[in-house]
């Protein structure tokens, strides 16, 4: 059964695509370094268990427990409270394990036949990733203003079952001086994006908003069955005139699916 894990964040730019300052539309990256990741989660020496990202969750420590009589994984994110158990041997693939509370999400692929044959517990230390989507304002940029634009895809990378409802939005806009704005591109699902000349070039046709809450948000296809994907664009304007510069200065989407 599809779930978060298998609603997938990719660059365009190519197949092969592995820059995120070239993701200027194009065909979608399906190579592994094409995955837009979130957060790291390093330390999982658990047998049977990768994790292929993390979200929405502070950095730090975090508690992964597998209990093997129920066959279930349990996340404690950094600073919060466990989440409800997932099972995990049922089926070897992507899960998405999440804390208590809506807490944040780990991600992990899981391969059954390796799991642990006795309870076990790791330390999975959580961090965000920097430059994912764009890279660092200069000075020059941040002088005379700056507007960039970048093309991505929502993928659902299940094997066989379809994703409902699915949404984005605005969760958290920069702390800097910067704005981003998103826009669904106008092509149809599993159609490329248009290419753009550069960086600077706005895409022909889309029109960016700002939705911060699901309600609001941008609907993409009603169903999007296994396999489906739909692209769409981020822009960050810079005002001229920035003088004062915002260390890991972030944003984040949010998203909601329905399987």
């Amino acid at each position: 059964m599809a779930d978060l894990a298998d609603f997938v964040l990719r660059l365009s730019g190519g197949a092969s695509n592995t820059d995120p300052d070239l993701a200027l539309g194009g065909a979608m990256s399906t190579v592994s370094g094409g995955r837009v990741l979130s957060q790291t989660a390093t330390g999982i020496t658990m047998t049977g268990v990768v994790a292929d990202d993390a979200m929405g969750q502070a950095e730090g420590d975090g508690s992964l427990f597998f209990d093997f009589s129920a066959g279930t994984l349990r996340w404690t994110p950094p600073g919060g409270t466990a989440g409800s158990p997932v099972v995990v041997d049922g089926a070897n693939g992507a899960y998405a394990v999440q804390g208590g509370n809506d807490g944040g999400v780990l991600l992990v692929t899981v391969t059954i036949a390796s799991l642990p044959s006795s309870d076990a517990t790791n330390t999975v230390t959580i961090a965000n990733i920097t430059n994912n989507i764009f890279d660092d304002v200069s000075k020059a940029d941040s002088q005379a203003g700056d507007t960039e634009y970048r093309g991505l895809y929502w993928e659902n990378a299940d094997a066989a079952d379809s994703i409902l409802d699915a949404r984005f939005w605005i969760a958290v806009q920069t702390p800097g001086e910067d704005v981003i704005a998103i826009a669904p591109g106008d092509e149809a699902v599993n159609i490329a994006l248009e290419t753009i000349a550069d960086e600077d070039t706005a895409p022909v046709g889309p029109v960016f908003v700002g939705p911060t809450t699901y309600a609001g948000g941008i609907a993409l296809p009603i169903t999007m069955a296994f396999g489906d994907y739909q692209g769409f664009w981020v822009r960050r304007t810079v005002p001229a005139g920035v003088t004062t510069a915002v260390p890991e200065n972030a944003f984040r989407l949010g998203f909601r699916i329905y399987v």
